[in-house]
């Protein structure tokens, strides 16, 4: 019985470590998510600002005759 209880304890010590560290992970993944979806709507919004300036000048060139 006191062998079983032994074991018992050994692998819910075990366990309880997993636990912690699949928290820290996942705390640490989500911050990770939380920069790059930030980093992510500032290149999408230099994108866009890059493309109006190259439809701005787009549409100031010369149209050429095809002939």
């Amino acid at each position: 019985m006191n062998t079983e209880l032994t074991h018992l304890e050994t692998r819910l010590t075990a366990l309880l470590e997993v636990h912690q560290s699949l928290r820290s992970e996942n705390r640490e993944l989500t911050a990770r998510v939380t920069s790059l979806q930030g980093e992510n709507r500032r290149l999408s919004d230099k994108v866009a600002v890059a493309t109006e300036r190259v439809e701005g000048i787009l549409a100031r060139l010369p149209v050429e005759d095809e002939a």
